[in-house]
């Protein structure tokens, strides 16, 4: 809307929880099938925006809100703020050849190499590493800032999830660990993909 000459926006307020606090008594069970939940709502949202040709290029726990209804956890993506439209990928000029855009933590290799040309397997690296945080705890790799941080990202493997966390079942940890992979062409084809190989571990 336009309001005494200024553009608005209004959107859904939510209430949102902190995954860790509200699972922190949780039996892992729970949290391992909550977690599943959680990112199949999350790769619910990036399979239609990716039908849009959109690409977030920021899925973290931070941009996903979670929020209570009828006594169930439930999740939303926000924040498309470094969302582009991937079928212009690189023609645009809004982002430069040499720039990192996102949260170094969960940016895909191909994300730091080359950010203009950012597509839909990037969003199914970071939803990976948002559930192996909420599965573990942890992150795949242990970072340091700067360049040695990038450096880790582009020419070392992620921790598997088995190591950082042996509860976690074996078909559910190569999910996450596929999510991971250093070649786009690797990962699962689609968010939709990933989100239906995930339905049978989540909390429903």
């Amino acid at each position: 809307g336009l309001h005494e000459g200024q553009l608005y926006l209004v959107m859904e307020y939510i209430a949102s929880l902190d995954f860790e606090q509200t699972l922190r008594d949780a039996p892992f069970a729970f949290r391992l099938q909550t977690a599943a939940a959680t990112m199949c709502r999350v790769l619910e949202g990036l399979h239609f925006a990716h039908q849009k040709n959109i690409v977030h290029r920021d899925v973290k726990p931070s941009n996903i809100l979670l929020f209570q209804r009828e006594n169930r956890l439930s999740a939303k993506l926000a924040d498309f703020g470094l969302a582009k439209n991937f079928q212009d990928a690189g023609l645009t000029g809004i982002s430069e050849d040499n720039e990192v855009k996102g949260t170094l933590a969960y940016i895909a290799p191909e994300q730091l190499l080359e950010c203009r040309y950012a597509k839909s397997p990037r969003d199914i690296y970071a939803a990976g590493v948002c559930l192996y945080q909420y599965i573990s705890g942890q992150l795949p790799f242990d970072l340091q800032e700067g360049v040695s941080g990038i450096a880790t990202i582009l020419n070392s493997k992620p921790i598997p999830l088995q190591s950082r966390c042996p509860r976690v079942p074996a078909e559910t940890a190569a999910l996450v660990d596929r999510a991971l992979r250093h070649d786009p062409a690797e990962r699962f084809a689609t968010a939709d993909e990933f989100r239906v190989a995930l339905m049978r571990y989540a909390r429903t």
